[in-house]
């Protein structure tokens, strides 16, 4: 898996200078929900190269990279951005790309990209997709699945939107409760047997 990341986000915590993405990120690492680290970060914002957020913000974003020990992609535009992602993609060479929440890169500056409905496109949506990676994409014949508004869709999956952001993930793996689960699972088969070998 391919994973970059927007660091402005702007929802569910992620944008919280205390517990920034990339710490999200290593935390989910942490408790084995994922295993990917990020390729790169970009700054988001405006063009996705930071415009819009203040200074202070830009540098709280930097350090999150930086304790992260993930690059930080520092473009100059947006179709900087662009070429860095699809770049990055023709490398990696994805059966399927997935959009989540529409970064200015990957939505790009044609305004028919809004017309996209969310979930599974092919090819067949290539021509409305716009230009930036969600079209670029999709042209190369490579589906996506594109998660607009997630907002809207926790509204529509009834998942709760007001739900207090937990700053620290679950705990993770440890042998030795596992070892004691295994032993407890062991002793209950001898002890309760269905079977006998002959």
């Amino acid at each position: 898996m391919l994973l970059v990341v927007s660091l402005g986000a702007s929802s569910y915590g992620a944008n919280d200078p205390n517990f920034p993405i990339p710490i999200i990120l290593r935390e989910l690492r942490r408790a084995g929900f994922i295993s990917t680290k990020a390729a790169f970060y970009t700054f988001g914002g405006d063009y996705e190269i930071g415009a819009g957020i203040p200074p202070d913000g830009l540098e709280i974003l930097s350090r999150s990279a930086i304790s992260d020990d993930v690059p930080l992609l520092q473009a100059k535009s947006l179709q900087e951005v662009i070429d860095a992602k699809v770049g990055r993609l023709d490398i990696f060479k994805p059966a399927l790309v997935v959009q989540i929440d529409g970064s200015h890169a990957n939505m790009g500056t044609d305004d028919a990209v809004l017309s996209l409905p969310p979930g599974f496109l092919d090819s067949r949506y290539a021509e409305r997709a716009g230009n930036g990676v969600i079209g670029l994409v999709l042209k190369r014949g490579i589906p996506v699945i594109h998660m607009l508004n997630v907002k809207s869709l926790c509204r529509m999956t009834g998942v709760s939107e007001g739900v207090e952001v937990a700053k620290k993930g679950p705990k993770p793996f440890k042998f030795s409760r596992a070892f004691l689960g295994l032993l407890f699972f062991a002793v209950f088969l001898y002890k309760y047997e269905r079977w006998a070998f002959e």
